[in-house]
């Protein structure tokens, strides 16, 4: 379980909501994940091809190219939703 912080996957997960994931070392095209990207972690959708691109669901914030040290940490099952 990972906590959500910022607004890139809004509105799906918010920032502060909990999120639940499955430990995974891969994911099909379009899953949604933690990973480890250039030293830091992230919740994002990814794309596969040639290479893989890091998607928000909030459309503010483009989407990237994974870094080379990129990897995934696990598969997000679930959102509990952290109302303060």
């Amino acid at each position: 379980m990972v906590k959500a912080k910022g607004n890139s996957m809004t509105p799906k997960i918010n920032d502060g909501d909990l999120v639940i994931a499955r430990k995974a070392k891969d994911a099909e095209n379009g899953s949604t994940v933690v990973c480890i990207n250039d030293g830091e972690a992230l919740i994002k959708k990814i794309q596969k091809g040639k290479e893989v691109i890091l998607v928000s669901t909030n459309p503010s914030h483009e989407p990237f190219v994974a870094a080379k040290n990129f990897r995934i940490e696990g598969l997000v099952r679930g959102v509990y939703t952290y109302n303060v």
